[in-house]
């Protein structure tokens, strides 16, 4: 009777085995629904026979399997029986089939911008840039020195910003700079009285990219592209030993520059940054900029830039225009990323 005992404990364990087996696979694919909504937990028998759940109400006894009774010898040796009974535990199914069958159907997800690999970035700024040089139009030319006090009492309007779009490892960028600026002076001898030089100017600067490293120390890029420059030149001079004039003509050029672009992060927040670039054109012999500064990050998408850039280009054509000029001043603005 002991070994048939053992024999149905070990049985009881095995299902609760399996039960406990079906019950953490159920919580780790988590896409396996349970046949039922509970579990009985633990089963005991009662002197009657009869089934008890945990809650304490009794449950009707499934068909009995075997059944002995109860006898005593007059040695007063008690050989105790059992009722064995069987009972039907529910429990959850489940097949290699059935398991990831809802992950596999279900509708994925829409993917977001940054999903997509797509990271952009726009800087408004301010370029507070003084302009000096030689300024010419229709063969006539005026010698320019002018601070950016100075360039700021005539500044008209202006409107700056870079646009930067990076998937992986690939860039497109875009620096954009159109104002209309102008200064004026005393001439140095006694041809003309005072000079005046009005610039119309605007400056588009795409290219494409190629981030040779990125990490949590910062970034480097190789660029190329073009510099677009159309800039009318004004000039005006009043009367000295010789009678003053008033031109303006305007042109357009194109100049193919490469360079780079790198990023050190100094702390979370602090980094600075570098820019650099070269190149030249028909008409021009050179043009080139160096940016140098850093910034602050307000948040994730938010930071506040600031630096120094110095810009220069020649360009002469046979007409008589003349554009032969440095910009250098700071710069002051803000970087978005979407």
């Amino acid at each position: 009777m002991i070994s048939k005992f053992i024999a149905r404990t070990i049985s009881l364990a095995g299902l609760f085995g399996v039960l406990a087996a079906s019950t953490i696979v159920s919580a780790q694919t988590q896409s396996v629904e349970p046949a039922v909504d509970t579990v009985i937990k633990t089963v005991s028998t009662n002197p009657t026979g009869t089934a008890v759940t945990e809650k304490g109400t009794k449950a009707e006894p499934s068909s009995p399997t075997l059944e002995a009774k109860a006898s005593s010898s007059e040695e007063g040796d008690v050989a105790v029986s059992r009722e064995d009974r069987k009972f039907e535990l529910p429990v959850a199914r489940f097949t290699p089939s059935n398991i990831g069958s809802k992950a596999e159907t279900a509708k994925p997800a829409k993917q977001s911008s940054a999903d997509s690999g797509w990271q952009v970035a726009f800087a408004p700024y301010l370029y507070m840039t003084g302009l000096s040089g030689t300024v010419g139009a229709r063969g006539k030319v005026v010698e320019v020195d002018a601070s950016f006090g100075n360039v700021l009492k005539n500044l008209s309007f202006g409107l700056m910003g870079a646009l930067e779009a990076k998937k992986g490892r690939f860039l497109i960028t875009n620096d954009i700079i159109w104002t209309k600026m102008g200064a004026e002076r005393d001439t140095p001898g006694p041809l003309y009285n005072t000079a005046r030089v009005a610039v119309n100017m605007f400056i588009f600067d795409p290219a494409i990219g190629y981030r040779l490293y990125e990490g949590k120390g910062g970034s480097f890029d190789v660029l190329g592209g073009i510099r677009l420059w159309s800039v009318e030149n004004a000039l005006e001079t009043t009367t000295g030993t010789l009678p003053g004039f008033k031109v303006s003509e305007r042109k357009t050029f194109v100049a193919f520059v490469g360079g780079f672009h790198g990023v050190a992060n100094l702390s979370p927040k602090f980094f600075l940054s570098t820019k650099f670039d070269i190149g030249a054109g028909s008409g021009t012999d050179i043009t080139t900029q160096f940016y140098g500064g850093g910034g602050y990050r307000i948040t994730p998408k938010a930071a506040l830039i600031g630096g120094y850039r110095f810009m220069k280009v020649d360009h002469e054509d046979n007409s008589g225009f003349i554009f032969n000029t440095n910009m250098n001043g700071f710069i002051l603005g803000a970087k978005f990323n979407f």
